[in-house]
């Protein structure tokens, strides 16, 4: 059993998914976490949209200041 398994409908738990993605290079897996985040709870979409924005950007080290 995951995560995902015990707390589906929990945004934090698919932004931490989309953020663990996206430092795999899984642009693709990222995006789909951070987009189900979004559905689940889009007061936080700001936070939210800047993460999937960081995907169309080059590679840089990021400091994590998500809310979650």
């Amino acid at each position: 059993m995951t995560v995902r398994d015990h707390a589906p409908r929990e945004a934090a738990v698919h932004y931490l998914i989309g953020k663990v993605f996206e430092r795999m290079g899984d642009t693709e897996g990222a995006m789909h976490g951070f987009v189900t985040a979004l559905d689940l709870d889009p007061k936080d979409n700001n936070l939210i949209k800047a993460a999937v924005n960081r995907l169309d950007e080059p590679d840089v080290e990021e400091e994590d200041v998500s809310g979650f």
